[in-house]
């Protein structure tokens, strides 16, 4: 898997966020590999020893992004995702439709993960249905760090 510069650098400036404790924001435009800077910070967190949920609205992208980052690291993840007809719960990454985490993260039915990267990170604060799942996710999952990701700026 090899990274452009500006992937490199965009992993690299969440990887020290990460170190400092802190939540950020990767904001590029369609079609500039962020699937490249998913696969490369899970499999850092993973390397660490942790746990990665990929957080997204819509079963479409879960099963796409999926396919994808199984396709450039060679990992198979968990998909957790009623549209897809998948509960898996207990791999390294996991990729999810929100809608379909809400009540088993509720339940104490999932480990915790250390990373939650959040693909179209602008819906987090938008007021539509998938918005509201986002806040008791981050409850569930407290000592998780926040990565959002999206096409366009976000603040």
């Amino acid at each position: 898997m090899i990274l452009r510069k500006y992937q490199t650098a965009a992993v690299n400036a969440v990887w020290e966020a990460l170190r400092r404790g802190a939540d950020s924001v990767v904001s590029l435009p369609t079609g500039s590999g962020k699937a490249l800077v998913v696969a490369e910070l899970s499999r850092l967190i993973i390397a660490n020893g942790g746990r990665v949920l990929i957080a997204t609205h819509v079963a479409e992208l879960v099963s796409q992004n999926a396919k994808e980052f199984q396709t450039l690291t060679g990992i198979e993840p968990g998909i957790l995702c009623a549209g897809l007809e998948r509960t898996d719960k207990g791999h390294n990454v996991l990729f999810a439709s929100v809608q379909s985490l809400y009540q088993p993260a509720q339940r104490g039915e999932i480990e915790p993960f250390d990373l939650i990267l959040i693909d179209e990170a602008h819906l987090v604060a938008d007021k539509k249905s998938e918005a509201k799942f986002y806040p008791t996710l981050f409850k569930c999952f407290p000592d998780a760090r926040r990565v959002g990701l999206d096409r366009k700026s976000v603040v």
